[in-house]
């Protein structure tokens, strides 16, 4: 028979799970430090499988808020949709979406294309904006992205909907509170002077109680924040803290995580990371920007399209930064040298290599640059320092 020290062991082991998210591989998490501001979080691959990785939140402040900023699957530029599959893009011009279709968290374009967004809202949303796109014409269309973009890197836009979200939280903040203090503190010292076969009973009583009134206002909170989404993921959701009431001890993060999707990853690490963080993170997605044309060959329709995107990204992200003080040349600026060999550097990667020119090992395409004028002139295959 398990005694209380294994009991409350067990609690503990089951709490520590509840920690663990589910998220795509290439998705981004701001969750709450242990003093002020966020820190990003990238998730870890499952080990043989490449489209889900997991990330284990801090154990901590089980009532903070973290938020999510997933990959797009879909990419909406002016001349078609590109679709990340398998790492690659795939390009479908707009005269082939005369009907999109969203059934089940699957989205259909045409009758060839069919694709299982990691996310839900990502498939409902990008259905109604594919539907809607591929009825304007070209100039029509430039203007709707770029006003979409604009409307991701909205800081104001961005605080009252975290506000909104905070004080309608204001109750379940509270009984979560109170659920970990019985669970953690009050049902130990219970176990302690009582024993266990004496408090089991009406700690049951009590956690099923909470665990109630926990998932009721979660459901309001669900309700006044992702009415568009599916009943079908918020029942599992609220299930869980009934049946599991394990689950119950940590609702405010899986509310929050989906929060702010429609914003972009800059304007989150604007927002929410100190300054030192969010200007080294902004500085990498700047760089990936400026110098990934990774999408295919020249010319090809999948390249082009997303060099259209990229030029349109970083005209709104330039006018971004320089309201709030910050410039490409600033946050793109070459690294210091990690030693003396060092002479170049991948703009993207930030890799830093001893010789003059070549192309990133790592990224292929990307040339080399300097990190400081030197008066050697070796080209060859560069080496990774």
């Amino acid at each position: 028979m398990v005694g209380a020290p294994e009991f409350i062991v067990i609690l503990v082991v089951l709490y520590a799970l509840e920690c663990f998210v589910k998220l795509g591989p290439q998705d981004l998490v701001f969750q709450a430090r242990l003093t002020s501001r966020y820190r990003l979080q990238k998730p870890c691959l499952y080990p043989g499988n490449g489209n889900w990785g997991w990330l284990f939140l801090n154990p901590f402040r089980p009532t903070s808020m973290a938020f999510c900023s997933p990959q797009a699957t879909f990419v909406l530029a002016e001349d078609g949709v590109l679709v990340r599959q398998s790492g690659e893009l795939v390009f479908i011009h707009y005269k082939d979406c005369a009907e999109v279709l969203s059934r089940g968290g699957q989205i259909q374009i045409g009758l060839h294309y069919r694709f299982s967004p990691p996310a839900f809202e990502d498939a409902l949303r990008s259905a109604r904006d594919i539907a809607a796109l591929a009825a304007l014409n070209p100039a029509e269309r430039r203007l709707w992205i770029n006003a979409k973009i604009e409307k991701s890197l909205n800081g104001g836009l961005l605080q009252d909907r975290i506000d909104a979200f905070w004080s309608a939280t204001r109750k379940l903040r509270t009984v979560a509170s109170a659920n970990c203090v019985g669970a953690f503190l009050l049902f130990p010292i219970s176990v302690w002077f009582a024993g266990l076969r004496a408090a089991i009973i009406p700690a049951a009583i009590i956690a099923i109680v909470l665990s109630a009134a926990t998932a009721a206002l979660s459901a309001r909170v669900w309700d006044q924040f992702y009415g568009d989404r599916p009943s079908a993921e918020k029942w599992m959701l609220i299930g869980k803290m009934v049946l599991y009431p394990v689950s119950a001890l940590r609702p405010i993060e899986p509310l929050s995580l989906p929060l702010l999707i429609e914003w972009h990853p800059v304007a989150l690490a604007h927002h929410l990371c100190d300054r030192l963080r969010a200007r080294r993170f902004i500085g990498t997605i700047l760089a990936g920007l400026l110098y990934d044309n990774a999408a295919g060959e020249a010319g090809q329709p999948a390249s082009t399209t997303l060099l259209k995107y990229c030029a349109i990204e970083i005209a709104a992200l330039t006018r971004f930064l320089e309201n709030n003080g910050l410039g490409i040349e600033e946050l793109t600026r070459p690294p210091e040298p990690s030693n003396s060999s060092c002479k170049t550097y991948c703009p993207k990667c930030m890799v830093q290599y001893v010789y003059l020119s070549g192309f990133c090992a790592d990224c292929g395409h990307i040339a080399l640059r300097p990190l400081k004028d030197c008066g050697s002139d070796r080209t060859t295959q560069p080496k990774r320092r």
